[in-house]
């Protein structure tokens, strides 16, 4: 859906400061163990005999605090059947300010900028645990589809919903929806614009996991927009399609329930340069920033 300025914000600041990714290098790629139920936070090496299974690397957003950054790698451990997690080092790496331009206000915005904590460690298997947790491991279903209601088009008087499938790194989302345009984000002279109604594709690409954490995203969007002018009755209306691009993050909050969010910056390829209201000529913006912050299922 399109953001207006607020919106747009804080789904950005929510992006550079609730993510936390750990990176998992395995040492054996051959070796595949079943997910643990459980793993220890041990702060030196076990007694009992162990195998180091991986290196990991967690980076979290300004502002998250170790325990945020260690439940983070212990989370990924579990997966690759580790028994426990060894932390060797902690870092730190200055994230530099963004800057977006909000078209409405007609001007720059910084967002961003802070230190961003690195915490590294070990993922380790007991030698007890070695056999059974290999004869049980079952390759990881890489397919996957879900549907989700955008949360932010309700908050604008509309409605709006998304459905997506995908395999590996790779996904197809589809949204459609409808909102009303407060009038305080419309240029002067012309109130209550709505977008009627929008269809958007967009393919998302996976940085760190199988349809899981932070993606990249691109697509197309369609829409269909009315716009009045104050002080009358008259409405004009015009279409409009985008190309997108931009980034997203899939929280899996449970094993069926999920937290999709994207940010994208639209351009706009073709529609009317200008569009008659009344005795007033409105012009439609060139480029417009969007998103969508949806809760939903997956299976």
């Amino acid at each position: 859906m399109k953001f207006f300025s607020l919106p747009f914000v804080l789904a950005a600041a929510f992006f550079l400061t609730a993510c936390t990714n750990t990176n998992v290098v395995l040492l054996d790629e051959s070796k595949k163990y079943a997910p643990s139920q459980s793993v220890q936070i041990l702060d030196r090496p076990p007694e009992q005999p162990y195998e180091v299974i991986a290196q990991l690397e967690t980076r979290g957003a300004v502002g998250k605090t170790r325990p945020e950054l260690l439940q983070s790698m212990r989370e990924e451990a579990k997966g690759i059947g580790a028994d426990a997690i060894i932390p060797t080092e902690e870092g730190r790496e200055q994230l530099q300010q963004g800057i977006i331009f909000n078209p409405w206000l007609g001007g720059y915005q910084t967002i961003g900028g802070g230190q961003v904590p690195i915490l590294r460690g070990y993922a380790i298997i007991f030698e007890s645990s070695k056999a059974e947790r290999a004869t049980t491991y079952r390759p990881r279903r890489t397919f996957g589809f879900g549907v989700s209601i955008d949360a932010a088009a309700f908050a604008l008087s509309g409605y709006g919903a998304g459905a997506w499938v995908g395999k590996n790194r790779f996904r197809l989302f589809g949204e459609v929806y409808s909102l009303e345009t407060p009038s305080v984000f419309l240029r002067d002279g012309f109130e209550d614009g709505e977008i009627e109604i929008a269809y958007k594709l967009d393919g998302d690409y996976f940085f760190f996991d199988d349809l899981n954490g932070l993606f990249f995203t691109a697509g197309f969007e369609y829409t269909q927009n009315s716009v009045g002018l104050q002080g009358t009755s008259a409405r004009g209306s015009y279409d409009a399609l985008w190309i997108s691009t931009g980034i997203g993050y899939l929280w899996r909050i449970a094993r069926y329930i999920h937290f999709d969010a994207r940010l994208l910056l639209d351009a706009r390829l073709t529609g009317e340069e200008e569009v008659r209201v009344g005795n007033g000529l409105f012009v439609p913006d060139r480029a417009a920033p969007s998103g969508f912050i949806g809760i939903g299922i997956n299976f």
